[in-house]
């Protein structure tokens, strides 16, 4: 059983003089860790669906892996997109109808061997050889996930479904279970961050937002929207799935935003959380 090493930063601290404290705002006292840290910067009202699920397992399987079957730390925008598209009943999703702030934490991963056997079309049947595979498996998963759409009715409608779920929902494999502990539409405001903070969680955001913040990241190039097309291989025709790709960086939680006193970064909170948004179309 291994855990993923937290990133350690270097420590940067400052003060902020007697008119920078006046401009500070103070959040609700439920998240006293939150508070002073950012600054309203729209009047604009938006919302979100502010989904916490917990999993006891999960695989959210790299594409790329083969014989070593790879978990991404968090799970991929197409997988949650899946989810909503399964959950609504729709096909396809609009491109940019949706953006998705995805956070989470999980205990440890887990390495397991297992059996498997190949199919093989051309007999019909699996092949009588088997061979090990070793899958990469996070375990005790707890997911903060934001759902943005300008569409209202939406958002109403995925929070009753969310929260009278037709089947057993799961994210990644068949059998990772999802229990939902928080289904809660939010409103969310843009803020501009004006102290140094750590993050409470890993969570996925675009590369220039974590140059500007200075905490680095791992580049992951991930699967998000895609659509139905027809492909012709050896005169039979299929239809597949053919995705988008969205380059995110992956920061781990603990790591430090670092600011100067001429920083001009801006973000988007729920009033208890951060948001960071997975795809390159923020809300407006």
């Amino acid at each position: 059983m291994v855990s993923l090493q937290t990133a350690h930063p270097i420590s940067h601290h400052f003060t902020l003089n007697k008119n920078l404290e006046n401009m500070w705002v103070h959040l609700n006292s439920s998240s006293p860790s939150l508070r002073k840290e950012w600054q309203i910067t729209s009047s604009d009202k938006m919302q979100a669906l502010r989904l916490k699920l917990h999993q006891h397992n999960a695989v959210y399987r790299n594409p790329s892996s083969g014989e070593i079957v790879e978990s991404y730390p968090l799970v991929p925008p197409s997988t949650l997109l899946g989810l909503i598209s399964t959950i609504l009943k729709q096909q396809e999703l609009k491109n940019s109808s949706f953006n998705l702030s995805i956070q989470g934490t999980y205990g440890a991963l887990i390495r397991d061997y297992q059996w498997h056997k190949k199919y093989d079309k051309e007999i019909g049947s699996y092949q009588d050889h088997r061979y090990p595979l070793l899958i990469h498996t996070l375990y005790d998963v707890n997911l903060l996930l934001h759902i943005f759409t300008h569409e209202r009715p939406m958002l109403v409608r995925l929070e009753s479904l969310f929260k009278n779920p037709p089947y057993f929902l799961y994210l990644g494999r068949a059998e990772d279970i999802v229990k939902i502990n928080e289904v809660k539409i939010v409103d969310i405001k843009r803020q501009k961050l004006i102290q140094s903070q750590r993050l409470s969680y890993n969570a996925y955001m675009q590369p220039d937002e974590a140059e500007a913040m200075r905490i680095g990241g791992v580049r992951y190039n991930l699967t998000s929207f895609y659509r139905f097309v027809p492909w012709t291989i050896r005169k039979q025709t299929k239809i597949i799935r053919d995705f988008e790709w969205t380059e995110v960086s992956y920061v781990e939680k603990g790591a430090k935003i670092e600011l100067d006193y001429d920083s001009d970064i801006e973000c988007w909170s729920d009033g208890e959380n951060l948001l960071w948004w997975s795809l390159p179309n923020p809300p407006q």
